[in-house]
């Protein structure tokens, strides 16, 4: 039995707003928590760790990977956080 599910949202704003290719200018972005089929879709389309994550943080933004070339590191990675939490790594 397949149920509609409400993922999570919520809005970040940016330290830096963009322009996108269709003259729209974003200075904030609603998030939507990612589901397993985002992480399905991306492993299909995406072969790195890095293209596919760029792939899930897109289609929660409901923008195009394109799009994501934009962000500058810090707002990239406020989006990233709240997706997937700290990386220790860093």
């Amino acid at each position: 039995m397949s149920m509609k599910v409400e993922a999570l949202t919520n809005v970040i704003r940016l330290s830096t707003p963009i322009t996108l290719a269709d003259g729209t200018t974003l200075e904030e972005v609603k998030v939507r928590e990612p589901l397993v089929k985002d992480f399905r879709r991306a492993a299909q389309l995406e072969k790195t760790s890095e293209a596919r994550e760029i792939v899930i943080i897109a289609t929660c933004c409901g923008l195009a990977v394109e799009d994501l070339d934009l962000f500058t590191w810090k707002d990239y990675r406020k989006i990233s956080v709240f997706l997937f939490g700290e990386d220790d790594s860093e």
